[in-house]
């Protein structure tokens, strides 16, 4: 039987395959289009036997398939187009067209997400509370909540007072939905906080002008951090600022200005009675920040106002010792370039210290001081009053803003100042290559001196009997002779120190001692060293006493006829005028044997100031002489044009020399009448010697003028 049905399979394969062989080579019968492409799948002739890959379609109802060549049996219907979808089941899709639609809700409405909605349509419905807790205010025993009548027993918390400090429209206690009245938040006032009635926003930055910020800490934080902690340690060095004096300033009163003050840090030490309210207070005030402004009243006042409570202040503490940081923004304290920031009311309850000005060496606050901030020692006081001085340091820290246009303007400073410093000291290494090496005399007054230089009797003998100099006896900051403008000068340009002929109070005149001391014609042959070093440079920086008519018995110093035929104009050059004037006073000179005698060789300014020109060029052949003249200072009678006369003459009679004059009233100088007494070492109201920063503005105006004559280009400052 098996063999039986096996012999009739292999039959029929066979009879198949000789089919194929004979259809291959001839018409086909019957034709085949399996891949519906119009041809017949062997012989290619055009044919359609149906729809093989295709839909097969009846629209005509006739029961057979309706594309061309396909006549299968069949009753697919074509999709219907919708003319109005609809969705029965709730799915989300058209029930003819499968298109994506919703109608609403057909069945039971649910709102599981209580948002007041059908969870499946749009209809407005609350089938109550799923996902919030049931609550029963009104002791029905069942859910006030609409659309909820759930038993429940619930009751509400207390009622919350509502806040909505981040804006997010929700409040920031209990999460009930709830709003400020806040959507955009404006700050046109800076005070970093929305100015949105009920919104207390706290803004990451409070400029409405789009300006860029830097804050930063007033004092350096090397002196902050030993300052406070020998305060809290209680250090002897802190005393009471003394209320009768109030207001008081920082003498770095023109640093503190143009700017925004964020907060201060004071250190408390006394406290007085506190207010029926508990607190106490402390005054800040807006004033005016030049000299004579000081003397004005407050442009603005300021009631700092600190609850004993909060601050943990005991009322009627004579040793408080705290420290307390006060946030400012509130009150918006807005410096300009003309104001600056004092301290302090005869009528506040709040006292703080300051550095006391007699330790200062015994402590760390006032070595740091010495070290890192050496402009901010010393303190105005009695501010609109006629304001005076005091070598005592305040010891407020600010937290300060300064507002640039942008972040790309601010950095562009940066590195226009970084690009200035180090082109500036290119100019310097350019000198060095001229006065490496020369050896440098100074012919001075007490702005020159230098304990153990200008009193050294090995260097020069005539120096012997100098007493102290005034730096560093009574200004330590300058702690080197090198920190002096002279000295700066020789150790940047790495030249060396023959002789520092300097004295206190010393003229180029002389004020009627007319001893060898007091007058500049008699040094000026004592430039050189004992073992004979002479000088191929000196620096002549003198007439500061000579204009001040304080240290003058008979006032200041008198003038003969130069200045008078220096300002007539009468076609003549200065030089020419110098020339004539000179022959007069170089022949009585010679008719007196060339001896240098006060009231005889010289009866004048002019004359005494030529002369000991004159002498330095016959005594030392070939010397440079720097000339420079004078800075006006702030001492009675003093005024422009008194300093204008002084320095017309230096001028031009140091020009007739072939000396090289440094203008201190001149363009080029950074140190000036305005800010003279912000770097003045002795923290008076008179601005005479110049602290450390001081000398050094005074040694980089030197360097610029030595630079323009040696046609060294200057960069510029932006």
């Amino acid at each position: 039987m098996k063999l039986k049905y096996l012999f009739t399979c292999i039959t029929v394969a066979l009879g198949l395959a000789f089919s194929l062989v004979a259809c291959a080579g001839a018409e086909c019968d019957p034709h085949n289009d399996k891949n519906d492409d119009g041809k017949c799948d062997v012989c290619e002739e055009a044919f359609t036997d149906g729809c093989h890959t295709k839909v097969c379609l009846d629209t005509d109802s006739d029961g057979k398939c309706d594309n061309e060549g396909c006549d299968k049996a069949t009753e697919n219907k074509p999709t219907p187009t919708c003319t109005a979808h609809t969705d029965a089941n709730d799915n989300g899709a058209c029930d003819v067209c499968a298109a994506v639609y919703r109608d609403g809700c057909n069945a039971e409405h649910k709102d599981i997400d209580d948002d007041g909605k059908c969870d499946i349509g749009t209809e407005q419905f609350t089938d109550g509370c799923d996902t919030v807790a049931c609550l029963d205010t009104d002791s029905d025993g069942k859910c006030d909540n609409e659309g909820c009548d759930k038993a429940t027993s619930n009751k509400p918390a207390a009622p919350c007072e509502h806040k909505d400090v981040d804006d997010n429209g929700k409040c920031d206690l209990c999460q009930a939905a709830f709003t400020d009245g806040c959507d955009n938040h404006i700050d046109n006032n800076d005070d970093y906080i929305c100015d949105t009635d009920g919104c207390d926003v706290v803004l990451d930055d409070g400029m409405s002008d789009g300006a860029y910020r830097v804050v930063y800490n007033y004092l350096p934080e090397e002196i902050s951090t030993v300052m406070y902690e020998e305060f809290e340690e209680k250090a002897g060095v802190f005393v009471r600022m003394y209320q009768s004096y109030a207001p008081f300033a920082y003498f770095d009163h023109i640093n503190l200005s143009n700017c925004r003050v964020l907060s201060i840090t004071i250190p408390i030490l006394i406290s007085k009675d506190a207010d029926e309210n508990g607190d106490f207070v402390f005054t800040l005030h807006e004033i005016n920040n030049t000299f004579d402004g000081l003397s004005m009243q407050p442009v603005k006042s300021y009631e700092i106002r600190l609850n004993k409570d909060t601050y943990g202040i005991t009322p009627g503490d004579n040793a408080v010792y705290k420290l307390v940081t006060i946030d400012l923004k509130p009150f918006n304290i807005e410096l300009t370039d003309k104001e600056t920031l004092a301290f302090g009311a005869s009528t506040d309850t709040l006292i703080p210290a300051y550095l006391h000005a007699d330790e200062k060496n015994e402590f760390a606050s006032s070595r740091a001081f010495d070290n890192y901030f050496e402009q901010g020692i010393g303190v105005f006081k009695q501010i609109g009053k006629g304001f005076k001085v005091d070598s005592a340091t305040l010891c407020f820290d600010l937290t300060i803003e300064k507002r640039y246009e942008s972040e790309a303007a601010y950095n562009k400073m940066l590195a226009d100042d970084a690009k200035y410093e180090e082109e500036f000291q290119d100019v310097i290494e350019q000198l060095k290559e001229i006065y490496k090496g020369k050896n440098v005399s100074v012919l001075g007054d007490s702005i020159s001196t230098f304990q153990g230089l200008s009193n050294n009797g090995e260097m020069n003998s005539t120096l012997t009997s100098h007493g102290n100099g005034y730096y560093p006896s009574y200004d330590n900051s300058v702690g080197d002779y090198t920190e002096t403008y002279w000295g700066a000068l020789i150790k940047d340009l790495d030249m060396n120190l023959c002789v520092d002929n300097a004295w206190s109070g010393t003229h180029v005149y002389g004020s009627g001692k007319r001893n060898y001391k007091d007058s500049a014609p008699a040094r000026a042959t004592e430039l050189h060293r004992n073992n004979g070093m002479k000088p191929d440079l000196i620096v002549f920086y003198m007439g500061v006493n000579d204009m001040d008519s304080h240290r003058n018995s008979s006032g200041q110093a008198p003038f003969g006829s130069l200045y008078n035929k220096l300002i007539v104009n009468d076609g003549k050059t200065d030089q020419q005028k110098v020339a004539e004037w000179w022959a007069e006073v170089l022949k009585k000179y010679q008719d007196n044997g060339s001896i240098v005698e006060y009231g005889t060789t010289y009866k004048d300014f002019e004359q005494a100031y030529a002369l000991a020109l004159y002498l330095m060029k016959q005594k030392y052949e070939g010397v440079e002489i720097i000339c420079v003249n004078l800075l006006r200072n702030r001492y009675a009678g003093i005024t422009d044009a008194v300093t204008a006369k002084f320095n017309r003459v230096i001028t031009a009679i140091g020009t007739y020399f072939g000396a090289t004059v440094v203008e201190q009233m001149g363009p080029l100088a950074e140190l000036t009448f305005d800010n003279s007494f912000l770097y003045s070492a002795n923290i008076d109201d008179v601005a005479v010697h110049p602290n450390v920063t001081g000398h050094k503005m005074m040694e980089r105006l030197i360097i610029k003028t030595l630079a323009q004559k040696h046609g060294i280009e200057l960069p510029e400052k932006n």
